[in-house]
């Protein structure tokens, strides 16, 4: 506490500003040592009421990059390429934007959401959103839906090929996200 307040003095008056009446306030000396945490603006966009929980979910472990994407199975596992274009090894932002199968996929989702800006990241693309999807009009329900459904389906797509073998192609993802 020294070290924080900067003097022997001003780490006695916090000290003292924590007792009212000669009661301490343990609240007051848990606020000031409680480790604060960035604000985080995207939960606002995950946990919609139109979203389907499931939607939700995998796009939260998504922001959260907590989906158990080959890169993090190093060691676990040898294959580290993606399965869904075996080109790279797989990551979030591989399998969302830069495998061959997902940007097929962004780029029919975003013509029909009219949507014409580059997507790279999922935090890039949440952020964008954020600020440009805002207010609870059809047009931004519809582009937030769409991610959310989107990064749902193409994670369903990995899996269904990892875990039974069965390919899925662009368009059949792209029927199931606009269906």
């Amino acid at each position: 506490m020294l070290s924080t307040e900067g003097s022997m003095q001003a780490a006695i008056d916090k000290l003292a500003s924590w007792a009212t009446e000669g009661n301490f306030s343990t609240r007051s000396a848990y606020e000031y040592f409680r480790p604060r945490k960035n604000n985080l603006t995207w939960p606002k966009l995950v946990w919609k009421s139109c979203f389907i929980p499931k939607h939700s979910f995998i796009l939260w472990l998504g922001l959260k990059n907590k989906l158990l994407t080959r890169d993090k199975l190093q060691g676990i596992i040898e294959d580290q390429s993606c399965p869904l274009c075996r080109a790279e090894e797989e990551s979030i932002d591989h399998l969302f934007f830069q495998c061959s199968v997902g940007k097929q996929v962004w780029t029919q989702i975003k013509q029909w959401l009219g949507i014409t800006r580059a997507m790279n990241t999922l935090k890039a693309v949440v952020k964008w959103l954020i600020k440009e999807a805002r207010g609870t009009g059809v047009q931004a329900k519809v582009k937030k839906i769409g991610l959310a459904c989107t990064v749902y389906y193409l994670w369903k797509a990995r899996n269904l090929r990892i875990f039974e073998g069965k390919i899925k192609h662009p368009e059949a993802i792209v029927r199931g996200i606009q269906i």
